[in-house]
């Protein structure tokens, strides 16, 4: 049974399997992105865990953590993580899902109905069904909709099937597929374990053991996958009553034999066309690359395990490279141009550089590529090439978010000098620090500033403020991280506009036109919650898909989830968790509260681990405008404005809330009209 881990937990293991030595807590908390006191308190629940490995995770003061135990119970718990990485559905898996739905559908497919089972909006389903449209013309099928009916795909039945595989072969890595014919249910693809499929899935595990057992099975693990699922999706075909158009064209009996030797060993009867069908996926034993150079239609395939690729490399390295579309591209055309030549490159030169500058990247992409693809699929010296690719990723320049700092010193100027110093040379990002004495804070617009350090407690400020030493120590360097990763500062622009002395009428119109849409939208809503973070905020997307205000639920909750795996969104103090972000799936900027019936434990700014029984969810879409960002900002700002404030976010009603919206949106009103 495969172990749910979180992504705290897969990023330190990861971490740790990448080396056979003990390792600092400091080098893993920068490598994940962590402080070294949440990795100290993480140790704890994974020393438990890793007992059902077989593994001990030790640990020597001055040295670090280590794992401790066989290889092959490292290699097992790598799997493991890996594997469990797939566990979340992603907007591809609600592709293949409809498109699984509309090929085993007799009848018109229900949109209506079909909407529902799957937690989506008629909106989205329609949005995805027109991504299947140039999705089913490569394979010469044709999705016929009929308003207020329904929809159902017009082809024939060997494409159909053709469709079906290729589906599976893209979606089902090889390391997961091996799992699953050894009899662990758990690693179907996601979107299987939705639609029925028990004859397919019956089928594959016959299939497979026949097809191992053969003389003609010296190929290669993709090509026997193929040959598989061709099989089960035969058989599931053939149980739902979809059958094939009769073969004109004759077969011997020798290129028939494989098909006719299954029948005999598994005790079933094809019709000559079924038979024909079977025998010529069958007599299709050879390598991936021969499939790719002589089926085009198959490029989509590798454009697929190109992408699963890049996330396994991710989450060996412990880099982010998923976001990075250039390198996508330039990864596919690299390996499809190499799949068309025989001579292999000269990389003596290259992987001593590699090596030297890249350490572990190499043997991350070649883990990924066995899970991927198939082992020694591709070899060395073809992946050494890849290598290149990441580590151009690797050295692009990464654009940062800059900040805003005044540092507060009552100490004289030169402690506070000093601070300011600290700060400069560990934040980079912060654009401009300023430093004033306790009794100058009045002469300084504290809404200017992102955060506020100072070295003496201050009065509640609406500024996130943190108490630090003159000299900031490196777990205050920790602290200072984890508050800028905390800030809500996607809402906030780097540059403010000039104001003119006359009235801008464009301008009040917009704000009052967005602050009525958004103070419509507005709502206080109860969820029956479970104890699980991930299901509250997929309910929450869900939520706000239904309302038109995002484009995927699925998205929006998996964005959600990153953003509070990065660093703890409760606020110290109370029972509230503020969540926000960016994301191309947001549709509208809304604000909205979601009242818990049972309280969860959620990791607060502060670090520490409080209950929260509110989520105050704050969204923008990618290309908000200026005056949704400001407003969203003002919101975030507002929360921390007054202990009142504070006690009316996280236990007021909806009027309460609706208040403090209007506070917000009257300050703005205001600084439109008068010149700050």
């Amino acid at each position: 049974m495969r172990h749910e881990w979180t992504a705290r937990e897969r990023s330190i293991l990861l971490h740790l399997l990448a080396t056979e030595t003990s390792t600092p807590l400091a080098e893993i908390a920068q490598a994940v992105n962590l402080s070294e006191r949440t990795i100290q308190r993480e140790r704890q629940l994974l020393e438990g865990i890793l007992k059902e490995f077989e593994l001990e995770l030790a640990w020597q003061r001055g040295h670090g953590l280590s794992l401790v135990g066989k290889p092959s119970a490292k290699q097992q718990l790598r799997e493991d993580l890996i594997l469990s990485a797939e566990a979340i559905p992603t907007s591809e898996d609600r592709l293949f899902e409809l498109a699984w739905r509309l090929l085993f559908e007799n009848d018109t497919l229900k949109l209506q109905a079909v909407a529902k089972q799957m937690h989506v909006s008629p909106s989205t389903l329609t949005q995805d069904l027109e991504k299947l449209d140039r999705w089913f013309e490569e394979y010469h099928l044709e999705v016929e909709r009929k308003k207020g009916v329904g929809a159902r795909v017009l082809g024939y039945e060997s494409e159909k099937r053709k469709l079906l595989i290729n589906a599976l072969l893209a979606h089902w890595d090889t390391l997961a597929f091996y799992r699953f014919v050894r009899g662990e249910d758990d690693y179907i693809p996601a979107f299987l374990k939705t639609v029925p499929c028990e004859e397919m899935l019956e089928g594959l595990r016959d299939g497979y053991d026949y097809l191992k057992s053969r003389a003609f099975e010296r190929m290669d693990d993709r090509t026997i996958m193929r040959v598989t699922f061709a099989y089960g999706v035969q058989q599931e075909r053939l149980a739902s009553g979809f059958f094939l158009e009769m073969y004109t064209k004759g077969r011997s009996e020798d290129y028939l034999k494989v098909a006719t030797d299954m029948e005999a060993a598994l005790g079933i009867t094809y019709s000559m066309a079924e038979r024909v069908w079977f025998a010529e996926e069958a007599n299709r034993l050879r390598s991936i690359k021969d499939q790719m150079k002589e089926d085009e239609e198959e490029r989509w395939i590798m454009q697929i395990r190109v992408h699963k690729l890049i996330h396994h490399v991710s989450l060996i390295y412990g880099f982010t490279f998923t976001d990075d579309t250039a390198l996508e591209r330039g990864l596919l055309a690299h390996i499809l141009s190499s799949m068309n030549t025989q001579v292999l490159p000269e990389t003596s030169t290259v992987k001593p550089h590699i090596d030297r500058d890249y350490p572990g990247l190499r043997s991350a992409i070649q883990q990924a590529a066995d899970i991927v693809f198939g082992t020694n699929t591709f070899s060395e010296e073809e992946t050494v090439f890849w290598a290149m690719h990441f580590a151009a990723a690797l050295v692009k320049p990464v654009r940062r978010r800059e900040y805003r700092a005044l540092v507060v010193c009552s100490a004289g100027l030169g402690s506070s000098k000093m601070l300011v110093n600290r700060v400069r040379q560990e934040f980079p990002e912060m654009q401009d620090v300023v430093n004033s004495s306790l009794f100058g804070l009045e002469q300084h617009r504290l809404e200017e500033y992102d955060v506020i350090l100072s070295t003496v407690p201050l009065p509640p400020l609406s500024v996130p403020t943190l108490i630090v030493n003159p000299l900031l120590t490196s777990e205050e360097v920790q602290r200072v991280r984890h508050l800028l990763l905390s800030l809500p500062q996607s809402f906030q622009t780097l540059a403010t506009k000039p104001r003119s002395t006359m009235l801008d009428f464009t301008e009040l119109g917009e704000l009052v036109e967005t602050f009525e849409r958004m103070d419509d939208k507005f709502d206080l809503v109860t969820l029956n919650n479970t104890d699980r973070l991930e299901d509250i905020l997929l309910d929450i997307g869900t939520h706000l898909e239904e309302r038109d205000l995002v484009q995927s639920g699925i998205q929006l909750s998996a964005q959600l989830l990153r953003r509070h795996e990065v660093a703890g969104l409760g606020v110290p103090g109370t029972k509230l968790a503020l969540f926000h972000g960016r994301h191309a799936s947001i549709e509208k900027a809304s604000v909205f509260a979601f009242d818990l019936t049972t309280s969860i434990p959620l990791l607060m700014m502060d670090q520490s681990t409080e209950p929260v029984t509110r989520l105050l969810v704050l969204l923008a879409p990618e290309e908000a405008r200026d005056v949704e960002l400001q407003f969203l900002s003002a919101i975030s700002g507002s929360l921390i404005e007054s202990e009142e404030h504070m006690r009316l976010y996280s236990t007021g009603t909806k009027e309460d809330l609706r208040l403090l919206l209007h506070e917000c949106m009257k300050k703005m009103i205001h600084e439109t009209l008068y010149e700050k």
